[in-house]
């Protein structure tokens, strides 16, 4: 039983109306009309998927009716089916000028019908799924860039920051997916989340005070259990997001992200202490990359770090801050990084697809609150 299918039977011919009925209104939803008028009355309270139509009507012949029904903007996607006695190739093409998709011919064949009815809702159902799959697609890029234009809008150089980032993780991404044990975890729906993911990393500043968040010098133990809270904040921020929208996969991720981003490989990090794969995978990738461009980036409080010196720092702290896989990626992907990095130092804008900030290193020591761990941290 299909009956949320609607077909509109159009025939003056009672009796033909009548085997239609009985055909057809076990299975679907069905309503008839004896002329074209009729139809065109009907047919918009109705709003039928399928339309049988006669060819040969009085007053509005099937051509003509075929032509109004299409000319109604709720209508304009229905699917209609002539139906006629007339055999001639010339009026099958007739028809389909006209705008039907398909041509029946009387006297009906039961099995004929039935089968080129069954076919038309089945290719209506599927276009119809996938028009439903293509606007939550649509909803993911609405909501994507709202989240992410809320996450940059703090911060003057975020943007460009937020972009870098993507494309980092994304080469890390698929590097690591290469060896095991990561092969198995990171499949083309992984790249794609971390794709959408990853700007979404640091939402929860939003939350944050702009005297913290855009302080000059170092930060005081306190500030920095402030800007801690950051992390707490844009899981919480995205997983009302993922409740809400829970076609949205990749927000899933992006939770994790958020939340985890700041863990150490050691379980020295926040906000949950975890420590080596207990750390969700796309976190990990994303602190390296993160990382990298803040230590290569211009930001209120230091100046940028060439991206050898940023290398050395990353590479230093490979199982102890770092997941090692991800920084044997790194190391590997690095001349890409370089040439990324310089192309942001030479003011080159990065948008989807294609690179964007540059350099005098500052001291790297991981006790305290000087410019480079102030980097790290945010």
């Amino acid at each position: 039983m299909h009956l949320n299918d609607r077909i509109l039977a159009v025939d003056d011919n009672v009796d033909n109306l009548a085997i239609l009925e009985e055909l057809l209104g076990g299975e679907y939803t069905l309503r008839c009309a004896i002329n074209g008028e009729d139809a065109l009355r009907v047919a918009p309270e109705f709003k039928p998927n399928l339309v049988l139509l006669d060819l040969m009507m009085p007053g509005l012949n099937g051509h003509e009716t075929c032509d109004l029904l299409r000319r109604i903007p709720e209508l304009a996607a229905i699917k209609i089916v002539m139906v006629s006695a007339r055999r001639d190739v010339r009026d099958r093409l007739s028809a389909y000028d006209a705008g039907a998709v398909d041509y029946i011919s009387k006297p009906f064949h039961e099995q004929e019908v039935l089968a080129k009815v069954r076919t038309w809702m089945k290719m209506i159902h599927a276009q119809h799924v996938e028009g439903i799959l293509q606007e939550i697609d649509r909803t993911r890029e609405v909501v994507g860039t709202a989240l992410v234009n809320l996450a940059s809008f703090r911060d003057a150089e975020t943007g460009d920051h937020l972009f870098r980032l993507r494309w980092y993780s994304h080469t890390l991404a698929e590097h690591t997916a290469m060896f095991d044990p990561y092969r198995r975890q990171i499949d083309e729906q992984f790249l794609q989340q971390l794709y959408r993911a990853s700007p979404l990393h640091d939402i929860g500043k939003v939350g944050i005070d702009d005297a913290i968040l855009r302080k000059p010098g170092p930060l005081t133990p306190a500030e920095f259990e402030v800007i801690k809270r950051h992390t707490v904040i844009g899981a919480d921020i995205l997983s009302r997001a993922a409740e809400k929208l829970p076609h949205a996969d990749y927000l899933k991720m992006a939770v994790q992200v958020a939340r985890h981003h700041h863990e150490r490989w050691d379980g020295g990090g926040y906000p949950d202490g975890l420590a080596g794969e207990a750390i969700p995978l796309a976190a990990r990738i994303v602190a390296v990359a993160d990382v990298f461009d803040a230590l290569t980036s211009d930001r209120v409080y230091k100046r940028a770090m060439a991206a050898s010196d940023a290398a050395n720092i990353i590479e230093d702290n490979s199982g102890s801050q770092f997941d090692p896989s991800v920084v044997d990626a790194f190391r590997s992907r690095f001349e890409e990084f370089r040439q990324a990095q310089g192309r942001c130092a030479a003011g080159v804008s990065m948008s989807d697809g294609e690179l964007v900030g540059a350099s005098s290193p500052s001291n790297w020591s991981g006790v305290g609150v000087d410019h480079v761990e102030h980097a790290l941290i945010l």
